[in-house]
């Protein structure tokens, strides 16, 4: 395939240094090294410039990263290997012989691919509640199990996971049409200061806000120690009584455990005050 040159599908477009799409033209190339799990690879790489900037850059291909030798299929085979409980020693033992990597360095492929998995998860639910709101998902301790799991609940609502991986252009604008109409609220895990009783210990201190939705002014702001129900009724009460009852309220989803039932009840007299 790359007989006669890098293919031309192959040419970067987006220059990550000047972070613009760029002109790249042919600069050279040389050979790299890959160990895959059958055999000794030698490839070629090629290189272009930025016509913008005047960096230059590599295009590896997708089974390889940067500054590695070992193919994806390696790391991949250690991972797995170590996710079902091999020790990593036992795992560099029985690789083949043209695999001579150190448990160090199998130690440090699944860090990477934890690291990258983890931050995976945090892009994956927001998306998925952002475009399917009304995907429900068991909660408690007694939550069945593959029954009721990811990829069947995807399923049911008509998408797929790589579906919720793609991201869209545009998003549902959202905005109040006046200020004091929505005032929305949440806690904030700040600072840790000395505990009020026992000053040799550190206790955590929560920053609780309520910002009005049109303005983005914030109404009120202050730091307490928990973030239980009666410090949101302070915080509300202080609101209240110098900006007025705003017409809606909006506060994070809390377990019926921290905010009782009776808690709009109790808001609503604090409002009436």
């Amino acid at each position: 395939m790359v007989k006669n040159g890098c293919p031309e599908e192959f040419r970067p477009t987006w220059c990550k240094h000047c972070e613009s799409e760029a002109k790249f033209h042919k600069h050279g190339s040389f050979t790299r090294s890959v160990l895959t799990m059958e055999e000794l690879l030698e490839i070629k790489i090629f290189r272009f410039k930025c016509t913008a900037c005047g960096k230059t850059r590599s295009v590896l291909p997708s089974f390889l990263r940067h500054h590695h030798t070992a193919a994806l299929d390696v790391q991949e085979l250690v991972v797995q290997s170590h996710s079902k409980g091999v020790a990593l020693r036992v795992i560099s033992e029985q690789l083949p012989s043209q695999l001579a990597f150190s448990e160090k360095t199998l130690w440090r492929w699944k860090n990477y691919w934890q690291k990258l998995l983890d931050n995976l998860k945090l892009d994956f639910w927001p998306t998925v509640l952002a475009r399917f709101p009304h995907l429900l998902l068991p909660r408690g301790s007694n939550t069945p199990g593959n029954r009721w799991g990811l990829a069947r609940q995807l399923r049911l609502a008509g998408a797929s996971r790589n579906e919720m991986l793609v991201k869209t252009e545009g998003y549902r604008r959202f905005e109040a049409e006046d200020a004091h109409v929505i005032w929305q609220s949440d806690f904030q895990h700040t600072l840790y200061l000395p505990d009020p009783q026992d000053p040799k210990r550190k206790k955590k201190a929560m920053l609780f806000a309520i910002l009005d939705d049109y303005s983005r002014y914030v109404v009120q702001a202050q730091f307490y120690w928990d973030e239980k129900l009666p410090r949101l009724e302070d915080s509300m009460k202080k609101a209240i009584l110098r900006w007025g009852i705003p017409e809606q309220f909006y506060c994070d989803y809390t377990e019926e455990k921290t905010i009782p039932t009776n808690a709009g009840d109790r808001l609503h007299t604090c409002n009436s005050r």
